[in-house]
């Protein structure tokens, strides 16, 4: 099993919101929480693979909006927000170098990887 992550930007707390409100967000804590995540897999035998920091995108963590994996295919994404397209191309650089075949959103569509339901072999978006 694999798994892609990126450590947290010190902005976190400067992410998208849409149905919530803002609340105090304590970079230093997110990322000793990302770190025990991260090694909960390590430890259970997964391949962890980091995709670079970055850092200018507050919500760079959340690598499931940029790429959404189906067996041996990864669709990298284009978000909604303007705000989040830059992450998908370091993400798509990684993603390149797996060995999964590699397909793209492209304009005029978007598609957040965490609007995706996968139930076995049915997609929901």
């Amino acid at each position: 099993m694999r798994l892609l992550v990126r450590r947290p930007s010190p902005h976190l707390a400067d992410g998208e919101l849409t149905h919530i409100g803002r609340v105090p967000v304590d970079p230093g804590l997110a990322l000793e929480q990302w770190k025990g995540y991260v090694d909960v897999f390590r430890q259970r035998g997964w391949e962890v693979v980091e995709i670079p920091p970055a850092d200018e995108h507050p919500d760079g963590v959340f690598v499931e909006d940029t790429v959404v994996v189906f067996g041996d295919l990864a669709v990298t994404t284009r978000p909604g927000a303007d705000s989040r397209r830059g992450e998908v191309v370091t993400t798509r650089s990684v993603v390149e170098t797996t060995g999964l075949d590699v397909a793209a959103i492209e304009e005029p569509g978007s598609l957040d990887g965490g609007d995706v339901l996968k139930i076995g072999r049915t997609v929901y978006v």
